[in-house]
């Protein structure tokens, strides 16, 4: 299914549902929703986040080390990986994303930690071996 800017969508709900493709488009009442939706519902908070967790724990760099958070988002992850002591750099391609991004990592005392930049994740403007 693809909607009226032809590329597909994450589902068939309706626009109004807070997951869609056009993240740029938003109005900052849809990524704050969008936010909390990420970030406060017990899906999230009891099932996917330790899952992601498990999986991703073996493959962090050492102490030091630098992470790239692709299509970052909001900055749930950034915030997380920065508080653990990793400079992190959030790439997303929707301005009210980065918009958000830098409200949380001041909010939660990283901002020194978070590099947040416009890009794309299909055209990453970094060189091999930029992240660890």
């Amino acid at each position: 299914m693809t909607d009226q800017k032809s590329h597909p969508k994450s589902s068939n709900k309706s626009d109004d549902y807070f997951w869609r493709e056009d993240f740029e488009s938003f109005s900052a009442s849809q990524v704050e929703r969008y936010h909390k939706g990420v970030t406060d519902t017990p899906f999230n908070e009891f099932l996917y986040d330790p899952l992601l967790l498990e999986l991703m724990e073996p493959h962090l760099p050492p102490e030091g080390g630098t992470i790239l958070d692709a299509g970052g988002g909001t900055g749930k992850w950034a915030v997380y990986f920065a508080k653990r002591g990793y400079p992190v750099t959030l790439l997303d391609v929707a301005e009210p994303m980065l918009v958000k991004a830098r409200e949380v990592t001041v909010a939660a005392g990283v901002a020194e930690m978070v590099t947040i930049q416009s890009g794309s994740i299909t055209s990453l403007p970094y060189g091999d071996a930029s992240f660890d």
